[in-house]
């Protein structure tokens, strides 16, 4: 019964009228999606921007821990000069020891009269920095 009541129906014309909220066509939800791909964008631009100041943070730690052991180390080279003994292992110690209160690793220390080079590393988290500092009398005699 139900298929002849079908086929009685062929050929007969539906109009169907679509109000302006009913349209299919319409880009009702396309905000939405465009909203969340800017909010994406604005996360990922701020997570950048957190790791870059986090990385400068360790690079400026790291170059505050290298200076200091390197007035460290030529204060001590100083003081053993003055008394005539070989500064090298002494002021070694006093910069590895101010590296060591910075939280830095002294990875190099020289010392030529009474100046002295210390190359330090400092990680925070995953994040390493190396920083390089010379400190010494203004007019140091080398030797």
């Amino acid at each position: 019964m139900a298929a002849g009541r079908l086929s009685d129906l062929r050929g007969t014309r539906v109009a169907v009228t679509l109000t302006p909220g009913d349209r299919r066509t319409s880009d009702s939800g396309s905000a939405s999606i465009l909203t969340l791909a800017l909010v994406m964008v604005v996360v990922m631009v701020g997570a950048v921007i957190v790791a870059g100041a986090a990385a400068s943070a360790v690079r400026v730690a790291a170059q505050h821990a290298v200076d200091e052991a390197a007035l460290a180390g030529a204060h001590a080279a100083r003081g053993e000069r003055a008394l005539g003994r070989d500064p090298a292992a002494r002021a070694c110690a006093a910069a590895t020891s101010a590296a060591g209160d910075n939280g830095a690793r002294t990875r190099r220390c020289a010392v030529e009269g009474a100046v002295v080079t210390v190359e330090v590393s400092l990680r925070r988290g995953r994040i390493e920095a190396r920083a390089t500092a010379v400190a010494g009398p203004a007019h140091a005699e080398s030797g």
